[in-house]
């Protein structure tokens, strides 16, 4: 398929715009993830054994060493008791 320069542009714009959205949406998630891990006051251990999620997978998500897959922020949230579900739009 053969798009005019202004369609590229476009494409690549609205490509440029997904990303932020999706940056935005995970930077999003796991500020709520980790301020639900420190109020729950389960130790890392017990997350860990709960969830299925390994140990250092964990401690480098709370230290900020790591970002977090929608996988394991699912896993983790189930450990948790708690339920993810999409933000209504506006």
């Amino acid at each position: 398929m053969c798009y005019t320069l202004d369609r590229m542009r476009q494409k690549k714009t609205n490509k440029a715009r997904s990303y932020r959205q999706s940056y935005a949406f995970q930077a999003c998630l796991e500020k709520q993830l980790l301020a639900a891990i420190k109020r729950s006051g389960i130790s890392m251990y017990r997350l860990a054994k709960n969830s299925g999620v390994s140990e250092p997978v964990l401690s480098r998500f709370i230290s900020g060493q790591r970002d977090i897959t929608l996988t394991t922020a699912s896993k983790i949230t189930e450990a948790l008791g708690l339920v993810l579900m999409p933000k209504k739009r506006r």
